[in-house]
């Protein structure tokens, strides 16, 4: 199954993560860091369309750098004034080194939890599991659209106990 298949799933399965009355953003990266979707409340079913329509865009461009996606989703996210702010991270790539401790410290020191998504056998589980500090210390690595799905809901599930 091609990994931008997977993206698009993952992805949109992420989002019915956000409630309402929570205001999401959506950042792409691949070398650069590109805001796909302003930080905004996804309330109604034609946002919802949008974010679906934006992400089902994504095209594969080759290159990875997730440590400036990553800063660019703590730099966007310390902007929200949300009580309880949170990060998904999905990569198919192995990413250019970088030093991630001073970034990870910044995320744990504001209450910013991150979880991880490996898309493909060839995503950085290593990295993924130091960014994904507990409670999502494993990455979730899905293989299908099928098991996206699954890993999305048993994710949804986690996170609905822990915060409700």
């Amino acid at each position: 199954m091609p990994k931008i298949l997977m993206t698009h799933v993952a992805a949109t399965d992420s989002a019915s993560f956000i409630e309402p009355t929570r205001p999401a953003r959506v950042i792409d990266f691949d070398i650069v860091a590109h805001q796909l979707i302003a930080l905004q409340r996804i309330s109604t079913r034609a946002q919802e369309r949008r974010v679906d329509t934006t992400v089902d865009g994504l095209q594969a461009n080759g290159g990875t750098n997730i440590f400036l996606g990553l800063q660019a989703g703590f730099q966007a996210i310390m902007k929200s004034t949300a009580p309880e702010r949170h990060i998904i991270l999905m990569t198919d790539g192995i990413s250019a080194p970088a030093n991630y401790e001073p970034l990870l410290g910044k995320l744990k020191a504001a209450h910013i939890s991150v979880a991880t998504v490996a898309l493909g056998s060839d995503a950085d589980r290593p990295l993924l599991a130091q960014i994904a500090k507990p409670p999502a210390a494993t990455p979730t690595s899905p293989t299908t659209p099928t098991s996206c799905r699954r890993s999305s809901r048993r994710r949804r599930s986690s996170a609905r106990s822990r915060f409700a």
